[in-house]
């Protein structure tokens, strides 16, 4: 079992001939863009809901 990790860990990549792949810095930069932009969205959605619930115990 020991020797399929070691040969999954060193495979390399089935990236296609003439298309780069980004440094992992840029890769770890546009997963957490990523994550902020949903963040972000979440925290609009949690503040429509919170004034649509103010909305309707006031009217």
């Amino acid at each position: 079992m020991a020797t399929t990790t070691k040969a999954r860990r060193h495979r390399r990549s089935k990236a296609r001939p003439g298309i780069e792949v980004p440094d992992l810095q840029t890769q770890l930069e546009e997963l957490l863009d990523s994550v902020w932009q949903a963040e972000a969205g979440w925290r609009f959605d949690d503040r429509i809901d919170l004034a649509l619930k103010h909305s309707r115990r006031s009217g």
